[in-house]
């Protein structure tokens, strides 16, 4: 329960505490006047008839009081299992990030056959799109935001239009109305994205391409051993050299 409805509740008590005094102590209010003025108890008694329909107004405030502390107290422990769900689904995730060719196969068969590095960009696309449902239902993450920034950042590589073609009418189906409000405007960028051309391909590390030479600066790594083993050579002639200078020197002779 957040700090602000933790608040309302116990402003709520109390002052249905307070009401639920007051009309309490009412008729001892009255007597302690009737003490003090020395008027007629028959008046005092019309008095307090009077102020009947104040006490029946009180009374249904009181009652509404406890009444919604206790909706909100069945909705924090709602809120609470909701969150131990959630915490128990990262756990998992977690799980399948840390070993994928063990625990990913167990739980998707689209995962079947795919690398570690692929199985780890589906689970990071999964989150993030629950990070932009949330957001978006909660209004923090706007609609301009994912049509011009977001979406079409992610629908423009492979992995993110993998990742959507496989999970699309999961998300359009789904029982939750905050996926689905997402799942629309994702579909609509996604569809945008197929019709303007093929995804930018981000090659996956360690990739052998047709020429032979894996993907990641391996050229710039031969360059660098070449100029190593010249540096080497050389120094190793400029030794010999120095040493076949030095035994040329002829010998000063001891007077």
């Amino acid at each position: 329960m957040g700090t602000r409805r933790r608040v309302t509740v116990y402003t709520l008590v109390t002052i249905a505490l307070g009401t639920a005094l007051c009309a309490g102590l009412s008729p001892l209010a009255l007597a302690a006047v009737g003490d003090l003025i020395a008027e007629d108890w028959v008046r005092l008694g019309n008095i307090g008839q009077a102020y009947g329909a104040a006490s029946a107004i009180f009374s249904a405030l009181a009652l509404a009081g406890v009444t919604a502390s206790l909706v909100y107290q069945a909705r924090s422990v709602g809120q609470h299992r909701v969150q131990a769900v959630r915490e128990q689904h990262a756990d998992i995730l977690n799980m399948i990030c840390a070993d994928p060719e063990t625990y990913a196969p167990a739980l998707n068969r689209e995962l079947i056959g795919q690398t570690p590095l692929q199985v780890r960009r589906h689970v990071f696309l999964g989150r993030a799109f629950r990070y932009y449902a949330f957001g978006y239902a909660t209004e923090v993450i706007a609609e301009a935001d994912l049509r011009l920034e977001i979406f079409p950042e992610v629908f423009g590589t492979e992995p993110g239009r993998t990742f959507w073609a496989g999970a699309r009418t999961l998300w359009l189906n789904s029982g939750n109305p905050d996926y689905r409000r997402l799942a629309r405007v994702a579909d609509a960028e996604y569809r945008k994205a197929v019709e303007a051309g093929p995804p930018q391909v981000n090659p996956d590390p360690g990739r052998v391409p047709p020429h032979g030479h894996p993907v990641g600066g391996t050229a710039g790594s031969h360059r660098r051993n070449a100029a190593t083993a010249a540096t080497v050579v050389a120094g190793a002639l400029l030794a010999g050299w120095l040493t076949a200078r030095s035994r040329e020197r002829p010998r000063r002779v001891r007077g």
